[in-house]
């Protein structure tokens, strides 16, 4: 869960990017454009010459909106946001947050649409890895 939190940060202080973003839910209704983010995968390794855990999360960006150039310019904001995170620390307001933090884009995107063309929606997985800060 720790990895959505991260790139709901990022997500959320990126300028060009939708602040409609949750995490493994959707509120009913929403107002488009919004990002869902969903967490699919996670391993966790124990460093042992330094007894440090890390982990590495995939994480699915859903980006759903009512326009397809919409769609298209959020897809291009969240890649500009996302695909530049090498070695970044990350807080967490007041707790601890989480360091060294690496973002990798993974696999293709999927676009598609309902039958109506009203909802368009483009899905763009990420590989984050990331410690927690002591």
């Amino acid at each position: 869960m720790s990895a959505t939190m991260i790139v709901g940060k990022l997500l959320f202080a990126a300028p060009n990017v939708t602040k409609n973003i949750e995490v493994g839910r959707m509120k009913q209704p929403m107002q488009a454009p919004f990002i869902v983010l969903y967490h699919t995968y996670e391993s966790q390794d124990v460093l042992l010459h330094s007894a440090v855990e890390r982990y590495e999360t995939r994480v699915s960006v859903e980006i759903v909106t009512d326009d397809a150039i919409e769609c298209d310019r959020q897809a291009e904001a969240v890649k500009a946001c996302l695909s530049y995170v090498a070695h970044r620390d990350v807080s967490n307001g007041s707790n601890p947050g989480w360091e060294d933090v690496c973002c990798f884009k993974a696999g293709g995107d999927v676009f598609d649409y309902d039958d109506d063309r009203t909802v368009y929606r483009r899905v763009i997985d990420y590989r984050v890895q990331w410690k927690p800060a002591l």
